[in-house]
């Protein structure tokens, strides 16, 4: 029998999450993603069994319909034998599960199953409730599969990711046992937990394999963790701006509201105005470098780029993406091509868009803090102590530097980049997984970026405050600026702060720093 051992994942009670087709959330879905049930919303069942009424209406009547009474792909001209279409379907889910590669963390199958129940409940699939229901049932007994994260190209869906866990339903290969800890045969785990395995009748692999489900996995978590940069961002910079006496006037009403009125270079301006405004330091200079003064101009466009890129990834949460896509009304199955993972793709290729500039410019800044020639009278590396026998903090400019270069390696579009599969049939994919997976690394790189200017930022309020007791952060400021010094207290002399600067990132990551609540961008 064959084992593997995993961690183990959260089992923290939580508020269960509705599934209905049509209202989930990133925010919904990160809950799942780390513990909480889901649930059927009872509505849905009515339209989930009239399509599958009308799936046994083609049946019944051998009619000629795509990937129901035909094969799949370039076979669509084979014609199967009404006794070969339970058959038809197992082997769909069996041969297509093929997915290679580290395996995906156990929270993401998680959520690529709870995506999945959520778009089948839309009615559009003719699937069978109960098959649905059985999805379900893995997610909330934490009994799901060991998936690769390597082998999709984002059209025809998620194809080998999706498979595995149609297998899953079916009781083969491996699923997680929750009170061992690991992975084991599919069939003892279904009678540890005394569940029946599913037994696929027409339509139901191609209903289960055939969607964006993994790139929408992996998106929404990229997404979740961008969000969170975003809310941090601005007062991040306004403690640095302050700390490199920077001129407030670069954020004027007239630059920005009256004279180039881009919706997000608005919204920065007007939040760094206030906070600026509000701190009363004075100036250095008249003219500040682009990395301060163009802050509205750099980071205006991923502000507004990035609730679209939200909308785009949400709104594919709750799509019907297989093929076809069955018209109960009229008893007729459409072919399409909702399955094309395009959408999700060209959103996260927005998404590290608006990720590379805040990690770009905010290195830049750092590279300004750390630089005594022009940092404005602070030591070198922002060091407190001997600057001789300190290095301060040297080495968090340099790794924002090396992850910058990474992210400017990631953010090529991955949606630019198709190919030809399927026998020519499929000449044209969407390469949404990998535009999934290096927005999630991008956002994760530009948590950690950020964590670095906000230490910096902190280190150098903490100088200018030990020279002169007046200068003062704005109150909507001072909350996270104690935090950050509780979590990583100023450097006085050099010490081994690694552990706490990981600390900082995962409370930038989690939304648990103290920033002031930001305006809504409209």
């Amino acid at each position: 029998m064959l084992r593997v051992i995993v961690r183990t994942m959260s089992s923290v009670p939580a508020q269960p999450i509705t599934l209905n087709g049509n209202t989930l959330t990133a925010k919904k879905l990160d809950s799942i993603r780390k513990g909480s049930p889901i649930v059927i919303d009872p509505c849905s069942k009515g339209k989930v069994d009239a399509s599958r009424k009308a799936v046994e209406f083609f049946v019944n009547e051998q009619l000629t319909v795509y990937g129901i009474t035909t094969g799949f792909g370039s076979n669509v001209d084979t014609m199967i034998n009404p006794t070969d279409l339970s058959r038809l379907q197992r082997c769909l889910t069996a041969s297509h599960a093929t997915a290679m590669g580290p395996l995906l963390k156990p929270e993401t199958v998680k959520a690529m199953a709870a995506l999945r129940v959520n778009s089948l409940l839309r009615g559009h699939s003719g699937i069978r409730f109960g098959t649905i229901e059985a999805i379900v049932t893995l997610v909330n007994n934490n009994t799901l599969p060991p998936i690769g994260e390597k082998g999709s190209v984002g059209a025809s869906g998620d194809l080998a990711p999706l498979a595995h866990l149609a297998n899953a339903i079916q009781g083969v290969g491996l699923l997680y046992n929750p009170e061992l800890q690991r992975y084991e045969d599919a069939e003892k785990v279904f009678k540890d937990k005394q569940m029946t395995p599913v037994e696929l009748e027409a339509k139901e692999g191609l209903a289960l394999i055939n969607g964006t489900q993994l790139i929408t996995a992996i998106g929404s978590e990229a997404l979740t963790t961008a969000e969170h940069i975003f809310k941090a961002v601005l007062p991040t910079v306004a403690i640095s701006s302050i700390a490199l006496k920077e001129n407030p006037a670069a954020f004027s009403t007239l630059i920005h509201e009256e004279a180039k009125p881009h919706r997000g270079q608005i919204y920065v301006a007007r939040v760094l105005r206030n906070f600026l405004t509000e701190s009363k330091h004075k100036a250095a200079e008249l003219q500040d470098p682009y990395s301060g003064r163009c802050l509205a101009q750099i980071l205006g466009p991923s502000f507004q780029i990035f609730p679209l890129a939200k909308e785009m990834l949400e709104t594919e949460f709750n799509t019907s993406n297989d093929n076809p896509l069955i018209n109960s009304g009229k008893m007729e199955a459409i072919s399409g091509g909702n399955f094309h993972g395009e959408f999700p793709a060209k959103a996260l290729d927005l998404l590290k868009l608006s990720l590379v500039e805040i990690g770009n410019v905010s290195t830049a800044r750092q590279r300004r803090a750390v630089d005594k020639k022009v940092n404005r009278g602070l030591p070198a590396y922002l060091t407190a102590g001997d600057p001789g026998i300190n290095s301060g903090v040297m080495t968090l400019e340099i790794g924002s530097t090396s992850l910058v270069m990474e992210n400017k390696q990631l953010v090529y579009p991955s949606s630019a980049q198709t190919e030809s599969t399927g026998a020519g049939q499929e000449d044209h994919v969407s390469n949404g997984p990998v535009a999934a997976k290096t927005a999630l690394e991008m956002a994760n790189n530009t948590a950690i970026i950020l964590a670095n200017e906000l230490k910096m930022g902190c280190q150098a309020i903490h100088i200018r405050q030990s020279e002169d007791p007046d200068f003062r952060l704005p109150k909507s400021l001072q909350p996270v600026y104690e935090q950050v010094n509780e979590i990583s207290p100023p450097l006085e002399e050099d010490r081994f702060f690694q552990p706490e600067m990981e600390k900082l990132v995962e409370a930038m990551v989690k939304d648990s720093l103290l920033f002031p609540e930001m305006p809504d961008f409209d």
